[in-house]
């Protein structure tokens, strides 16, 4: 899941992420799911110059 926060301001911390849903199978916990927040005072910019979708491809 990926969500714009207003939280931080333009050019501060960019975001954050987690798990939002883990499994634990033969002795290893993985990450299902997450959720990706990004602030949207930044959104805009990254969109702008191409970058959203390279730094979404990053967090990942």
């Amino acid at each position: 899941m990926l969500i714009g926060v207003s939280s931080y301001g333009p050019g501060t911390i960019l975001g954050r992420a987690g798990p939002t849903y883990i499994a634990n199978q033969a002795g290893h916990t993985l990450a299902i799911e997450g959720i990706m927040e990004f602030d949207s005072a930044d959104m805009s910019t990254m969109e702008t110059n191409g970058m959203l979708q390279t730094v979404i491809e990053q967090v990942e």
